[in-house]
This record gives C-alpha cells, structure tokens and sequence, in this order.
C-alpha cells in the first residue's frame, strides 16, 4: 500500500469545506433539532477536529455523545424487551442540553484557529496515533481496551479522510467496536442483564479473534509520506 500524501493546501481546504457544513448544520439543529441532524454535527465535530484543536469544540462533542449514547440505549432496550420509561426521561433532559449547547456555540471560534502550523500539527498527531496502535497489537483487549482502541481507529478514519482516502475496512471495524462500546452503555444503565453480557461477549470474542490483521492494515494506513 502506498503511504498517503500530505499537504497543507489539502487540509486547509478540508477545514473550510467542513466548517461551512458544520455551521450550517447548527444552523438548521438550533431551529429544529432531530437524531439525524444531531448526529451529522457528531460526524462533522470528529472531521473538524482533524484539523482543528478546540476545546469548545471537544466540549460540544461530549454533550451531543452522551445524547446519542441514551438514544442507542434506548432502541436497544426495546430489543431486549427493557423497560424505557427512565431512560426516555434522561434523554429528555440530555437533548434539552444538546439544543443549548448548539445554540451557545460560537462559530467565530474556529475562523480565529491559527492554520500556520496545521501540517507539523497533522503529521505530529499521526505519529502519536501510529505509536498507540501499535501498543494494541500485544493486547488481548479488555473493554476499556476496546474503548480506546475504538477511539483511535476514528481519529485515523477521520485523518484519512481529509486526505480523499475512505477505506471501509475502517469503518467496519468502528462499527463492530461501537455495537461493543452501545452494549457496555446499556448495561450501565440497566444493569448486567444475562442477554445482554452474553452478546457482549461473544461480539468481544470474534472482534479479539481477528482484529490483528485488520491492526496491522490500520497501522500501515497511519504512515504518512514525508
């Protein structure tokens, strides 16, 4: 496999492409907020944060994933035959705290982001991201593993993907590492049910029985052309 190329001309591009989608979707959520549109603006947060480091922004993120955390938990309660009458209520009050924190956010923020230092700062987070996939390959992963593990492979994804480069290997092993990650929140907030633990094992045990060689593409992905 080729090593991506990296530019500062291809990102600064991506930041602004990705920053008009971002204020547009808050646009449209601060007057009528959905699932859909809520979790375009996740999306949006985890590509912005590519190129842009902002803590408002990190914050923003944090506020609509423990959002969508309840709305996952809430559909997968119905699956198992859960009651959802407390978990309908907490997200009421987390959606209610979605829409003020769209609304407070202030877009100006990003537009004064310096972009001198965008290409030393995208190379130097790649690096970091390499050296931490690698520390995975000698693991037999534990949950909490698995959680940091998951957060690492979006930050390569979304690295990646400022560069025009979408693998769906990627994508596939997010989402088998996500319906892991909505399992363990579902039974944080209902409890260890029998059903659920035993999904979540065996979902646990074929991701561990051949996430290596898919670690081994992910990390070769990591190595930018210099």
């Amino acid at each position: 496999m080729k090593r991506p190329h990296v530019s500062s001309k291809t990102l600064l591009n991506y930041k602004y492409h990705q920053m008009e989608i971002f204020e547009k979707l808050l646009k449209k959520a601060s007057k009528k907020p959905t699932v859909k549109t809520i979790h375009k603006i996740r999306i949006t947060i985890r590509r912005l944060s590519v190129v842009v480091n902002s803590r408002k922004l990190k914050e923003l993120a944090i506020t609509l994933g423990k959002d969508r955390d309840l709305d996952v938990a809430i559909l997968n309660a119905k699956t198992y035959g859960l009651k959802t009458k407390k978990l309908m209520k907490t997200k009421k009050a987390a959606r209610k705290r979605t829409i003020d924190a769209i609304k407070d956010f202030d877009t100006r923020l990003l537009h004064r982001h310096s972009d001198l230092k965008i290409l030393s700062t995208y190379k130097r987070g790649m690096r970091k991201l390499n050296i931490k996939l690698h520390k995975f390959q000698k693991l037999e992963l534990t949950p909490k593993d698995l959680h940091h593990l998951r957060i690492a492979i979006k930050e390569v994804r979304y690295s990646l993907e400022a560069l025009g480069h979408f693998y769906l290997r990627l994508q596939r092993m997010q989402d088998d590492l996500g319906h892991i990650h909505d399992l363990e929140v579902l039974q944080k907030m209902k409890g260890k049910k029998s059903r659920i633990q035993k999904d979540k094992e065996s979902s646990m045990k074929e991701f561990n029985r051949t996430y290596r060689s898919a670690l081994s593409f992910i990390i070769s992905c990591s190595q930018l052309k210099t």
